[in-house]
């Protein structure tokens, strides 16, 4: 006899609900080795964006939403020409070396890439973007946490 089929919907939900919980058991508390991401990584388009997701990470730290124990970086794009995400994620890569010399291999990353709302105003204007605040399971989500 056949296995029955979950769709494919319900499994995502399913998967989705767990790792959203087991975010939220997280939040606030010391993790180990491989229990979540051992770095993470946002890059900022410029140093003002920069400035402000060092104030937000310092502000979700201290009101313990995070994970504790993992190394947050804010790594800023090169100067002039926007290089992409393939660009970003080589100089994220380099900063990571900077720090970690040759053991930035070994960790589990978490690589998260901004974008210039500058470079994409015109886009924004006919197709605005929600940042908006969702709760989930009785948990307050920003948008940036999913």
């Amino acid at each position: 006899m056949a296995a029955a089929r979950v769709p494919l919907n319900v499994s995502l939900r399913e998967a989705t609900q767990r790792k959203l919980q087991k975010f939220s058991e997280l939040r606030g508390k010391p993790v180990g080795a491989g229990e979540f991401w051992d770095i993470v990584v946002l890059t900022a388009a410029d140093e003002k964006q920069e400035l402000a997701y060092r104030q937000q990470l310092s502000e979700k730290l201290k009101r313990k939403e995070l994970p504790l124990g993992v190394q947050y970086h804010v790594f800023v794009d090169p100067a002039g020409s926007k290089i992409g995400n393939g660009g970003s994620t080589l100089c994220a890569l380099r900063c990571l070396e900077k720090l970690y010399e040759d053991k930035w291999n070994s960790f589990t990353i978490l690589l998260i890439h901004s974008v210039s709302f500058h470079m994409f105003q015109n886009i924004l204007a006919r197709r605005p973007v929600s940042f908006t605040v969702y709760w989930i399971h009785d948990v307050l989500w920003h948008v940036a946490q999913l």
